[in-house]
């Protein structure tokens, strides 16, 4: 089991991030900057990042469901309001404002992250690599160039220029091909040569 240079494992430090990533965005990017500054770990660095990425994705769908929310009420509003001079729409008005249907979105979306929270959790207890559909991607990407970077500046140092040792590569010779008879092969010859005499 992988530790951190705190003497916690990797996974607990990775749960940690989810769920502060559930709680609140602040939480989840101070998590990622506690990660990125004094972790060695290349894991949680990759989790402490995925996690601040869902909770800045769930954050800004939430936020776009308000905002479209109240527009809608306000376009309720506005429209049984100027229907309500001709005839008492009042209850009319109520049923829509009460079945709004962002508000049901809202609440399953907040119902989802809760869901993935507690399978993300699961899974950083368990020390599985998690691997969500785009995110995992898009994080690979950027630490995979980093790691590549370091490597290479690590290789560029170690690397003694030592002399090629030429390799002599002997030629192996040509497998002889062999004719195989099988039953039918004699057959055939034994037909043919009664055909011809």
């Amino acid at each position: 089991m992988e530790k951190t240079k705190f003497g916690v494992s990797v996974g607990f430090l990775s749960m940690v991030c989810y769920f502060a990533g559930y709680m609140n965005l602040t939480a989840s990017v101070l998590m990622l900057i506690l990660a990125l500054v004094w972790s060695d770990s290349v894991a949680l660095k990759k989790n402490a990042c995925q996690a601040t990425a869902l909770s800045v994705f769930f954050s800004v769908i939430s936020i776009v469901l308000g905002w479209i929310s109240s527009v809608y009420e306000t376009i309720i509003n506005a429209i049984f309001g100027l229907l309500n001079y001709l005839v008492d729409v009042n209850e009319l008005k109520q049923w829509f404002l009460d079945y709004n249907g962002f508000d049901y979105l809202i609440k399953f979306l907040g119902f989802a992250e809760c869901v993935l929270m507690i399978v993300l959790v699961i899974l950083c207890l368990k020390n599985k690599a998690i691997k969500l559909p785009i995110l995992t991607k898009l994080v690979n990407k950027h630490f995979d160039a980093e790691e590549a970077c370091v490597n290479e500046a690590t290789v560029s140092e170690t690397v003694v220029e030592e002399p090629v040792a030429e390799e002599v590569v002997a030629e192996k010779p040509a497998k002889k091909t062999t004719k195989r008879t099988t039953k039918k092969t004699v057959k055939a010859e034994a037909t043919e040569t009664n055909v011809t005499e």
